[in-house]
């Protein structure tokens, strides 16, 4: 039988074995890869920014929350007379607790309160956007038996003075205030504080913000 005009199946048309891919196949795999990565990197970036989001929120709801219980304890430990407060900037503070024996009892062998000449100050300057605590110790004891203020302007000073900062109770604070209005002049019940913190978020074109609010009431108050 004639092989004349029969073509092997291992042969192409110009008599040659085909190896390879073709240019038009080779860009259409790299297209393909190229969208495919595109795609994977866009959904890991929303997955980490989504992380990201939620750690920051999860870290102020923390911070926010520790540093306005412990002004809820400072109340615990004081009355109305013995807060004293500025509200303009910097925001602050201040608490002037009754003295606790070791046992834990308030009032003293002849039934009546001591008071501590320390303050418990609290102070958050925007600038810093930061939240500092520390105690402060009057070089002129007042009176054992009542609860003591410090005027605002004595108050602002403390800061300005340099006195130290013993701990930071929070950073990026976006705002603190103190409520209601007028306590600067008059210590009204209940006392309400606000925190706001805010961190910056990767992929967010505006920082991330967290607020939060206690309110309190003094012993025997309610």
């Amino acid at each position: 039988m004639s092989s004349r005009g029969f073509l092997p199946p291992s042969s192409n048309l110009s008599g040659g074995v085909r190896r390879g891919f073709s240019l038009l196949e080779t860009v259409f795999v790299v297209g393909l890869l190229a969208l495919v990565l595109t795609v994977a990197f866009r959904m890991a970036f929303s997955f980490g920014r989504v992380a990201s989001t939620e750690s920051a929120r999860t870290e102020m709801q923390q911070t926010a929350l520790i540093a306005l219980m412990r002004l809820e304890q400072e109340c615990v430990h004081t009355t109305p007379g013995g807060i004293s407060a500025s509200e303009t900037t910097p925001v602050m503070v201040a608490f002037n607790p009754y003295k606790q024996a070791a046992s834990g009892d308030v009032v003293d062998a002849a039934g009546l309160v001591p008071w501590s000449n320390d303050y418990h100050i609290y102070a958050w300057e925007p600038d810093s956007a930061e939240l500092w605590s520390w105690t402060y110790t009057a070089p002129v004891a007042g009176s054992p038996l009542m609860p003591k203020k410090l005027e605002p302007v004595t108050l602002r000073g403390l800061l300005s003075g340099g006195e130290p900062h013993h701990a930071r109770l929070a950073r990026g604070v976006h705002r603190f205030r103190l409520e209601p209005d007028g306590l600067e002049r008059l210590v009204q019940q209940p006392i309400k504080f606000t925190l706001e913190l805010e961190r910056p978020v990767p992929g967010r074109p505006d920082p991330l913000r967290y607020s939060l609010s206690r309110t309190t009431y003094m012993p025997g108050s309610r």
